[in-house]
């Protein structure tokens, strides 16, 4: 099947080459502006020109090689100036050539661009035609493809509308779940921010509390060592005013042979010696 038609298509393009070579002739005939020779005669003809002026110069060749006289160099001069001339005609005809093809160049363009241009023009109308024989032949069943295609147009209308509601729908519920998951997280750092805070009070508190109990106990030892050193001084004046009274009590006494004793009025003790 395959094969079948690649042949149908190789055909189709060999008959379609066929018929624009066809028309490429038939609009060559028909138009007024192409030149009445032939290029090939022109070209026999140049070649014929070609061939004359080489046996022109081989006959000048032979006749200087079989006769020697005085005329030799005129001779020479005369077949420089046949070369000579042969070289610009060779120039002339090579420019002639070259103008003439790229003339002829010109004319394929301008067939082919109007063998292009009618093609064109001519598979516009013919769709045209087509289009219009189609739409007067089967009125009903391009109306019944219209609606098909209508229909299947609104069903991917419909079809692209749910998905689009779906992912929508997908997109909200993601919002909503992302929305309370941040809150969650919002509400577990304000609770630490709070137990840290509460945390931060009570060590606060704590402190300070520690820090009165400091001061006061400091305060309480201040005036337990004031008490301590003002007994203690009120104990040493104590004794010492006893010391005195003790000392101001020994008194000098004499018994009845005439001996002296020292007598403690306060304690009665009675004693040889001198006190101090």
């Amino acid at each position: 099947m395959r094969q079948r038609q690649i042949l149908e298509q190789q055909y189709q393009k060999e008959a379609q080459r066929r018929h624009e070579r066809e028309e490429c002739q038939l609009m060559y005939a028909n138009d007024l502006n192409v030149p009445e020779e032939n290029e090939l005669s022109k070209q026999h003809q140049k070649h014929e020109q070609f061939l004359r002026m080489q046996a022109e110069i081989r006959e000048l060749e032979q006749h200087d090689s079989s006769i020697v006289t005085p005329d030799t160099t005129s001779t020479m001069k005369e077949k420089r100036a046949i070369q000579e001339r042969q070289r610009l005609l060779e120039l002339e005809n090579e420019r002639r050539e070259r103008r003439e093809l790229e003339k002829m160049r010109r004319e394929d363009f301008y067939y082919v661009e109007r063998i292009l241009q009618a093609k064109a023009k001519a598979k516009e109308e013919e769709e045209k035609r087509e289009k219009s024989r189609k739409l007067q032949k089967n009125p009903l069943e391009e109306q019944q493809k219209k609606i098909a295609r209508m229909r299947l147009l609104d069903e991917e209308k419909r079809i692209a509308e749910r998905e689009t509601n779906g992912m929508r729908l997908e997109d909200l519920l993601g919002r909503q779940r992302r929305f309370c998951e941040m809150e969650k997280v919002k509400e577990q750092v304000q609770n630490e921010w709070r137990e840290m805070k509460t945390m931060r009070t009570e060590e606060h508190e704590c402190r300070s509390r520690w820090m009165l109990w400091d001061r006061a106990l400091v305060q309480q030892q201040q005036e337990e060592l004031k008490q301590q050193r003002a007994e203690a001084r009120r104990l040493r004046r104590q004794q010492q005013r006893e010391e005195n009274e003790m000392k101001a009590a020994w008194v000098e006494s004499w018994d009845h042979d005439g001996n002296k004793y020292y007598y403690n009025s306060i304690s009665g003790v009675s004693q040889w010696e001198a006190p101090f």
